[in-house]
């Protein structure tokens, strides 16, 4: 019988990151250009929060609703706005080893879109992904 599927055997390990200290201006683009809508955030090697797509709505919405203002604003906003003022702080968290089943229960418990891969020191490893278990779930079904 098969060893059940573990996070490392679908993780994605080619991550784009941001640091603390990194402003917002082309996080968007970013995310476009890559195709992707979680982006760990590390100091070093060690995670230590993560942006959303979410979060960079959130923003906008914000800073629409505060001033009625278009896009030049807005760029302004995001030149001034630091990564660290709106990552979420001490993310749930993975290892290599979890089980794919438990890492899909995580996802649903947290509603969380992604979780990041951490190797036993905290340093980030890799990011796993609701498309991720669901290109598991498509191909056993």
């Amino acid at each position: 019988m098969a060893e059940a599927p573990r996070v490392r055997d679908v993780m994605t390990t080619k991550l784009v990151t941001l640091c603390e200290e990194d402003n917002l201006e082309g996080v968007a683009q970013s995310m476009q250009d890559f195709h992707i809508r979680h982006l760990p955030v590390v100091d070093g090697d060690r995670l230590v929060g993560m942006v959303t797509q979410s979060d960079l709505l959130r923003l906008s919405m914000t800073a629409l609703g505060a001033t009625g203002v278009a896009s030049s604003i807005q760029a302004s906003i995001e030149q001034r706005t630091f990564v660290a003022q709106i990552m979420q702080r001490n993310p749930p968290t993975l290892t290599p080893d979890t089980s794919l089943a438990e890492a899909a229960r995580l996802l649903l418990q947290t509603r969380a879109g992604a979780l990041a891969v951490v190797d036993a020191t905290g340093d980030l490893v890799g990011i796993l992904s609701e498309i991720d278990v669901l290109r598991v779930a498509v191909d056993r079904l």
